[in-house]
């Protein structure tokens, strides 16, 4: 048995709640939540009641997640379903927390908005390797909807422009969304169509042999003796381990404010050392 048939087998065990039920759990929560100083019994009560809307609503976040995987079938995985399923049980126990009894309308209609936001929300941010910000990924899902409905309309995968004027997004930005969007690979993803079976790790460039700051340390090296000081000091290129700026002031006449803008001109007169080498070069 998956982890995903025991979430749903365990999410089958409690029964549907009746119209009457959510009506008088919801005012046993709301009392606990309301009341400005609640009694122990009255928390006990609202935290029960509150757990069973919960309990006689899981099927419902299994619904949703449902229908949610197939929107986003690049983003999450099979291994993802799980917490997928957990991100919408939280969203419910939040959407029971709100529920108001009085307004009239069933807990299954409130609740689905908060399941749907909890694992939008959980696509959005915490099922990638690297997590985006939550603005990037919204509008890298528009792009993936937008690249789905084309297709299907279509009959073939759109080019860049039909993206573009589907989502309204400047084509630098849905480029380098559509970057942000690639998966990431393990390195020890096997590589298809390779003659020898090898993973994508030993396709790796080997580090180079020798010194590799050899080119850094004559850049240095043509520095005035204070900026040679300090940028070797603090970046600890010479063997030694990097030291603060504090650490600096030993330099007779070097206070911490003259350290932090002499190590500033030191790195622009670097930059210009290096520039200038470039420009013999070419």
């Amino acid at each position: 048995m998956t982890t995903v048939q025991f979430w749903l087998n365990e999410a089958g065990r409690h029964p549907l709640l009746a119209a009457s039920e959510e009506i008088e759990l919801g005012r046993q929560v709301r009392g606990w939540l309301d009341h400005p100083d609640p009694c122990p019994r009255t928390i006990r009560r609202g935290r029960r009641a509150r757990d069973r809307m919960v309990n006689g609503n899981l099927r419902l976040v299994a619904s949703v997640v449902r229908r949610e995987i197939r929107k986003y079938p690049r983003l999450v995985g099979t291994s993802d379903h799980v917490d997928m399923l957990q991100a919408g049980a939280i969203g419910l126990m939040r959407g029971a927390e709100k529920f108001d009894p009085e307004r009239g309308y069933k807990f299954s209609t409130f609740a689905t908005w908060w399941i749907w936001q909890a694992t939008t929300r959980w696509v959005a941010t915490d099922c990638r390797t690297i997590r985006l910000p939550v603005g990037h990924a919204e509008q890298l899902s528009k792009i993936f909807k937008a690249i789905g409905r084309l297709h299907d309309l279509h009959g073939r995968p759109p080019t860049r422009q039909e993206i573009v004027d589907e989502c309204g997004i400047a084509a630098e930005l849905v480029d380098a969304r559509l970057r942000m969007g690639q998966p990431c690979l393990s390195l020890d993803y096997m590589v298809e169509n390779s003659e020898d079976e090898i993973d994508f790790g030993g396709l790796q460039a080997a580090p180079a042999e020798g010194n590799d700051y050899a080119d850094l340390y004559s850049l240095v090296d043509t520095l005035s003796p204070l900026h040679r000081t300090l940028i070797t000091e603090s970046y600890g290129l010479r063997g030694t381990a990097p030291v603060s700026l504090k650490a600096l002031t030993w330099i007779p006449g070097m206070t911490g404010t003259r350290v932090r803008r002499e190590l500033l001109a030191a790195r622009a007169e670097l930059r210009g050392v290096e520039q200038l080498s470039l420009s013999t070069l070419t």
